[in-house]
């Protein structure tokens, strides 16, 4: 999303689009999107490479003579785009290995196994201490917690008491018919901003830092949708539910 011509090629793609229901856009941009990575902005090796090749030259030239101040502003540019470039790959590796662990789960890998190994370890069970009784006996542990659960959770008699007399406060009605309005635009808008912008991705594959980077373009078409569904209750099979929860129901 820092790159200056993402956001002309989502609107660019998002505008050829137009006439096809919301959920049915946000799928089909993926595929612009993916070409735009690998044409644009996926050749991150050898911007860097290219950066690195030519300041070595400027170095190699000013142990022999005077860079001009033309060949010095030139360097201060190839190191800026060079700091600019390392940190959108790092970037890029940091959200690689989160869509990775995200899609991909545990899998049975080096990475992955050691993970399982430590995670296993954290949660093993190995003692367990009841009353005064220490438990080391995996078959008797088990037991045990089975044994405590089935209590925790066993039906008990309760006595009955009538909730008005607590003096609770009521909502008036006024209030309740609040409760029933329909969402509006700015609503969607300000749960959409609430949420942690790097949550797991969507169905979709897009995150929320995404959404709200290209709402100007997005954001009228979105907040119908979300309000249709309120109204409706209808939700469509291939809408990435991330689009509802971002409201607060009522």
């Amino acid at each position: 999303m820092n790159e200056p011509s993402f956001i002309k090629v989502f609107k660019k793609e998002w505008v050829q689009l137009t006439g096809l229901p919301f959920h049915m856009k946000v799928v089909k941009m993926r595929e612009p999107l993916r070409k735009w990575n690998r044409e644009v902005f996926g050749h991150i090796d050898q911007k860097i490479k290219s950066f690195q090749k030519e300041m070595a030259k400027l170095d190699l030239k000013a142990q022999e003579f005077m860079l001009d101040e033309v060949e010095w502003h030139r360097r201060d540019a190839l190191q800026s785009l060079l700091w600019l470039w390392q940190t959108r790959k790092e970037r890029y590796w940091k959200q690689l290995l989160r869509c990775k662990i995200i899609k991909e789960g545990d899998r049975n890998t080096k990475y992955f196994h050691v993970l399982a190994t430590i995670r296993r370890r954290k949660k093993m069970i190995s003692s367990l201490t009841r009353g005064t009784e220490v438990i080391n006996d995996q078959t008797e542990i088990k037991r045990t917690i089975i044994q405590h659960f089935k209590q925790l959770y066993a039906r008990q008699e309760a006595t009955m008491f009538d909730i008005s007399t607590l003096g609770l406060n009521k909502i008036t009605h006024e209030e309740c018919n609040t409760l029933e309005e329909q969402v509006t635009p700015m609503e969607v808008r300000e749960a959409m901003l609430s949420c942690g912008p790097l949550k797991a991705l969507g169905y979709d594959g897009f995150n929320l830092k995404c959404i709200r980077h290209v709402w100007p373009i997005i954001g009228e078409e979105c907040s119908r949708y979300v309000i249709q569904f309120f109204k409706t209750g209808i939700l469509p099979q291939c809408i990435n539910t991330t689009w509802v929860t971002l409201v607060p129901k009522k």
